[in-house]
């Protein structure tokens, strides 16, 4: 691990002279659909190269009749494409790099896959998909999860997050505790009687949301990041309060980790 960290600091990502960053050989880049090659339809969001798609398709076959082969692969890529947007990453360009991702995108990113392989009598094992979602973010993986479970397929998740246990079809809660005082079944059954049930998780789900009141630290000074870029920063500005805690929020996606973990 120690060589890697050395090595790094002598390496970069730099824009290939010969392809521009495209990729890809001068001999893909000849093929054009509607004046576009494959690199520059790449370049584009997700919903905007899905609309691409509908425009050409619908030019082409005003001057020609379109092969089976065809019509299948431009049906295959606008399910893929609609299927991202409607886990809300239609802003995505397709040419992004996974290691670009956040953990939210790269999740809906893996179920995307899932959803558009057509499977039937699958099994999809999800672990506690939730984590680092915003709540709006949340509401969208409750309806991919759904479309999961559907063609007899069975979605399975381990979860915490009180909206994805309100719209599952079954809930079985372990117990009672943690560590030793674990491992045994302690409610099983649908969420409506769960949220009845004196478990920890059921009080949990009666409860409500927790509100705590005490006294805001202003903090002594403050830390000042001017004219933050990359990825879905927008030239930001932002104070951050010295001795206080300062807690950022936002939907999945709109710069939080490109914000404090890359440019901070």
């Amino acid at each position: 691990m120690h060589v890697r960290v050395l090595l790094s600091r002598f390496r970069s990502y730099e824009t290939c002279p010969s392809c521009a960053g495209a990729r890809l050989k001068p001999d893909a880049l000849l093929h054009r659909l509607a004046g576009k090659d494959i690199a520059s339809w790449l370049s584009m969001p997700a919903a905007e190269a899905r609309l691409f798609l509908d425009e050409a398709e619908a030019e082409i076959t005003r001057a020609h009749t379109m092969e089976p082969a065809t019509q299948l692969l431009l049906r295959e890529l606008r399910a893929r494409l609609g299927t991202l947007e409607d886990v809300g990453l239609g802003y995505l360009t397709l040419d992004r790099a996974s290691r670009t991702l956040s953990g939210g995108e790269s999740q809906r990113v893996s179920l995307t896959s899932a959803l558009s392989s057509s499977l039937t009598g699958a099994m999809f094992v999800l672990d506690e998909p939730t984590v680092g979602l915003h709540p709006s973010d949340v509401e969208k993986l409750v309806d991919v999860v759904g479309r999961l479970a559907e063609r007899d397929n069975v979605a399975l998740v381990v979860e915490h997050d009180a909206a994805l246990l309100r719209a599952a079809d079954r809930v079985v809660e372990l117990g009672p505790a943690a560590g030793e005082h674990g491992g045994r079944i302690v409610f099983d059954g649908p969420p409506e009687a769960l949220a009845r049930a004196q478990t920890v998780t059921g009080k949990a789900l009666s409860a409500g949301p927790l509100v705590r009141s005490r006294p805001r630290r202003a903090g002594p000074g403050r830390l000042e990041l001017e004219g933050a870029i990359g990825h879905n920063l927008r030239d930001l500005t932002l104070q951050i309060p010295l001795a206080a805690m300062t807690c950022v929020t936002g939907p999945s996606g709109s710069g939080k980790s490109s914000l404090f973990l890359e440019t901070l």
